[in-house]
């Protein structure tokens, strides 16, 4: 039980109540109770791990005058909160309702924040995170990565209500420490639910939303779930889906190659792009240019892109139906996966994201990735289908005339990726678990394609080529391919 059963009995139903703004003006606001739960507790040590709170919603009205009233509360827009995109809905029947929830995804500017909660990007070379492909930027240093969970009911008249059924939180990982442990702080979860007891807000298109604690009420939490450990290593399979990215209306195919024993993986998303990582480093070619080019990079391999997704960075918050994903008329029948919620660093820097997998095999199937700026509406991966065992690599040919490898048995021979190899011992690659990134990287038996084109520096909003989204791509299961506006000139 999340809630002591005081606090569930206070408030099963949304209340009302007025309250004067500064501004002199009165708005109706609605209110519930619910709790703050760090699923594996903030990295400061302190016992604040579940927290009794207040989330109160004033509706058309001037957020700045909300935080000046009350200034020991996080204050919300809800301006932002309707900027945030769903690319999955599905069912939870922990909510106590049959409808469709969606998980909308994306950041919020928090007045008197949290600070805890406040988004850093990591620094260079932490964990294999590399600055020059990052994308990681900030227009707001008091930036939250949420996931705000809506459900929307038909009232019978032609018209409909949205209800905002909780919130989740994206920690960044700071103060990043050197060493990271499973279900250990700092990464991970925080989540704010209230729907699950019976508890719900109405959507405002503006106006402002309240984060107070609760005093003199007792709560209780039940943690991480320690029996859902996130762990990639030593899968084989094939998957194949779409890869969607909302903000210009795109979607096309992607596949995910994942060859655990040779330590190779191969992946697309859309027409534009293929990557091929090995575990000295990857190519990446353009099938745009003409004639298609290729890219050899080392700031990341195999096991940077694969074993960073686990449960050092991720929590399991749930079991999901899926009914729908963006970019899919037919989704088909529901189904049924384990969901978490964190943060991976690989070849596209620090990679905020809910993620998907599959109940049985334990494949990674999708994910949807947030941005770290208002209205950018990040990008999706799904995988519907999956093919076990060793993948055919003749399906999936080396493009000719590309710079890459001329044949995928040259792929393959590229550093120590034999048939026979089992998995790497570098399974914190990428720079290593360290905050330094020192752990040595295989080097190349074979030497790489020099690159076309010299990495960039530090990416900032303005350095995003615009060509790169005209081609419609932007993020990748593993790989947000945002960093290939600095990597591969706009062509003709």
């Amino acid at each position: 039980m999340k809630i002591h059963q005081l606090v569930v009995s206070r408030l099963l139903t949304v209340l009302a109540i007025w309250k004067g703004s500064s501004s002199g003006n009165h708005a109706m606001a609605q209110q519930v109770t619910t709790t703050m739960e760090w699923l594996r507790g903030p990295f400061d040590g302190t016992s604040e791990t579940c927290v009794p709170k207040t989330i109160t919603s004033y509706p058309g009205t001037d957020p700045a005058a909300v935080a000046a009233d009350n200034p020991d509360c996080a204050v919300l827009d809800w301006s932002h909160i309707q900027q945030m995109h769903a690319y999955t809905t599905f069912q939870d029947l922990q909510f106590g309702i049959d409808d469709d929830i969606e998980a909308r995804i994306g950041p919020l500017f928090v007045k008197n924040s949290d600070e805890r909660l406040d988004y850093e990007c990591p620094p260079d070379q932490y964990n294999g995170f590399d600055y020059r492909y990052s994308f990681c930027v900030l227009e707001d240093n008091n930036t939250m990565l949420a996931v705000a969970y809506v459900t929307t009911e038909d009232t019978g008249d032609g018209n409909a209500t949205a209800w905002l059924l909780g919130l989740d939180a994206i920690p960044s990982g700071k103060p990043f420490p050197e060493t990271l442990e499973v279900n250990q702080p700092p990464f991970g979860a925080v989540r704010y639910e209230w729907g699950k007891f019976g508890q719900r807000l109405p959507m405002a298109e503006t106006g402002a939303l309240t984060i107070c604690t609760t005093p003199d009420v007792e709560a209780s939490c039940s943690g991480v779930d320690e029996s859902q450990i996130l762990d990639l290593i030593g899968l084989q399979y094939a998957g194949e889906g779409i890869f969607s990215l909302a903000g210009i209306g795109y979607t096309g195919p992607s596949v995910w190659i994942h060859d655990d024993a040779r330590q190779l993986l191969y992946l697309t998303a859309g027409a534009a792009n293929g990557f091929w990582f090995n575990d000295s480093g990857f190519f990446l070619a353009d099938y745009t240019a003409d004639p298609p080019t290729c890219t050899w990079l080392d700031n990341c391999n195999f096991a940077c892109e694969v074993y960073n997704y686990d449960s050092r960075f991720f929590d399991f918050i749930g079991l999901w139906n899926i009914t729908g994903k963006y970019g899919m008329e037919d989704f088909g029948d529901p189904q049924l996966v384990r969901v978490y919620l964190g943060n991976a660093i690989d070849a596209a820097g620090i990679f905020p994201c809910l993620m998907y997998v599959s109940i049985e095999e334990g494949y990674y199937i999708g994910l949807d990735k947030l941005d770290t700026t208002p209205g950018t509406l990040g990008s999706s991966f799904w995988y519907s289908t999956t093919v076990d065992g060793e993948p055919d690599y003749t399906e999936y040919p080396v493009p000719p005339d590309s710079g890459c490898p001329g044949t995928t048995e040259e792929w393959l021979g590229v550093g120590n990726n034999d048939a026979e190899a089992t998995n790497s011992s570098n399974s914190e690659a990428g720079g290593g678990t360290g905050a330094d990134g020192s752990d040595e990287q295989p080097t190349s038996s074979t030497e790489p394609p020099a690159s076309s084109t010299e990495p960039g520096e530090a990416p900032t909003t303005s350095d995003a080529n615009p060509a790169f989204f005209k081609r419609g791509i932007a993020g990748l299961g593993g790989v947000a391919i945002l960093f290939i506006a600095l990597l591969v000139p706009e062509h003709s």
